[in-house]
């Protein structure tokens, strides 16, 4: 017994062990908790919003269906019969871009490294399609290459778990999953004036796994389910000759990589930075200037 008792706090050759980082990281988070209490004490508004983090990314879509009806009237005194035409298939995706930063709110700690949180950010993604339409002028099949924007305020319940909740280095890991739903308006060349037809609140299910690497960098994908217009009934008419585009695309799925804001910071088994810069010895996380501050 005395043999074990002495392994566990020197280790073989006087090396730390698992028992050692244990009880440092409870201190450690004794400190911070004591900081923030102190804090308090004196007035200082602090709130629990946990770290920022931003992705930069792609985004994809499932099949995305179009349909144009071209419709000529002949002009009278000439000799042309009228015609209706309709052009239909499914569009091309090209390159597409994705962007989503967000804050977490402490709702309450799970263990020693997860919580459940609040998350509120913002998220842009460009899808980019090309079509085949009917060039009312020239009378001929042309391409078109369509833009399509959704811009939303992401809202999601999450698990969190890893070095992005203890803000320690030697975690190395992170991982997190959510569910929420995203208000948002979709804009495209064909919709832009009518913004009653451009916005909904889209499901949004996400997940992230992340490592420790001279900062918090993490892999990031969510998905949308749901269909998206990108045109209804957008006509366009040229001298007799009328054309009616719609356009129609089924869910998103977006796949980024994400970096934690200050986690750089992460020093001397806290994650807190006080005002005194990097590293410092205060534990909790203060803006200056109005801005949040953070436990």
């Amino acid at each position: 017994m005395l043999a074990f008792h002495t392994f566990a706090q020197y280790g073989p050759m006087g090396q730390t062990t698992v028992f050692d980082l244990g009880r440092q990281n409870e201190r450690t988070r004794q400190r911070a908790l004591l900081a923030y209490k102190k804090a308090k004490s004196e007035g200082q508004n602090l709130c629990k919003w946990w770290k920022d983090e931003a992705s930069l990314g792609i985004s994809m879509s499932g099949p995305v269906t179009y349909s144009q009806r071209s419709q000529y009237t002949a002009i009278p005194n000439i000799n042309e019969p009228s015609h209706d035409t309709t052009i239909m298939g499914a569009a091309k995706g090209l390159l597409s871009l994705h962007l989503n930063g967000n804050s977490n709110h402490l709702i309450s700690r799970l263990g020693m490294n997860s919580i459940l949180s609040l998350s509120v950010g913002i998220q842009v993604d460009m899808l980019h399609y090309q079509i085949q339409t009917f060039d009312n002028s020239t009378l001929n099949v042309v391409t078109q290459q369509p833009l399509y924007w959704q811009i939303g305020v992401p809202i999601t319940l999450d698990y969190k778990w890893g070095c992005d909740v203890d803000f320690q280095p030697e975690s190395r890991t992170c991982f997190a999953v959510g569910a929420g739903a995203m208000p948002m308006l979709g804009l495209s060349d064909y919709n832009f004036a009518d913004l009653g037809q451009c916005f909904k609140v889209a499901p949004l299910v996400y997940a992230s796994f992340g490592v420790y690497l001279m900062g918090c960098w993490k892999i990031r994908v969510s998905y949308m389910p749901g269909k998206f217009t990108i045109a209804k009934d957008y006509k366009s008419t040229v001298a007799a000759t009328t054309t009616t585009l719609n356009m129609q695309g089924d869910h998103v799925f977006t796949i980024g990589i994400g970096h934690m804001q200050h986690s750089r910071d992460w020093k001397d088994g806290g994650g807190w930075r006080g005002s005194g810069g990097r590293g410092g010895r205060t534990r909790y996380h203060k803006h200056t200037g109005g801005m949040r501050r953070m436990f």
